[in-house]
């Protein structure tokens, strides 16, 4: 992960973790992802929120946790919760969204907050603004306003152009 093989890793983590620790929390969970250790990064990130509950990016890293683990039910609070916290943290509106999305509900919001997660760059670790282009075509699919969806996901191209999410979108739409 950072170089020089798991050992090293962990040692920088725990020098994160001295520096600051919710943030050597937010490391350890990562290295844990890595290793698709999932239950101890969902653990890494509940202590973060008790250490600090007012760090949205902790919600909504344990949603996407959850996501990975395909126990998505247990994501969409997470995520509202997140946006509560810090109405300025983009990657809950991205999670509410997808939630929104995946549910086959509230598509008025789901388009909303994807437009909001447009509006900058994510950062490392953020979900891609490809991916937000295409979850916004899917959204416009469920609306019927195929026009639209056919953009989004061209433009979901532009930016990755192997995107296969959006590349299949596409074919399936004739296109």
């Amino acid at each position: 992960m950072m170089g020089g093989g798991m050992d090293k890793a962990i040692d920088q983590v725990k020098q994160i973790g001295i520096l600051d620790a919710i943030e050597g929390h937010y490391a350890m969970a990562t290295v844990d992802v890595d290793q698709k250790k999932f239950a101890e990064a969902e653990q890494e990130y509940k202590t973060a929120i008790t250490v600090d509950p007012k760090r949205a990016r902790s919600y909504s890293q344990l949603a996407f946790v959850y996501v990975f683990e395909k126990k998505d039910s247990e994501a969409p609070a997470l995520f509202r919760k997140a946006v509560e916290v810090d109405a300025e943290y983009l990657p809950g509106y991205f999670g509410v969204a997808r939630s929104d999305l995946l549910s086959g509900q509230n598509f008025d919001e789901a388009e909303r907050y994807l437009k909001k997660y447009l509006t900058r760059w994510p950062e490392e670790g953020d979900p891609s603004l490809a991916n937000a282009h295409w979850r916004l075509g899917q959204v416009y699919e469920k609306q019927s306003k195929k026009d639209l969806a056919v953009a989004e996901w061209q433009e979901a191209l532009k930016l990755a152009p192997n995107y296969k999410a959006a590349q299949e979108s596409l074919k399936a739409e004739g296109k």
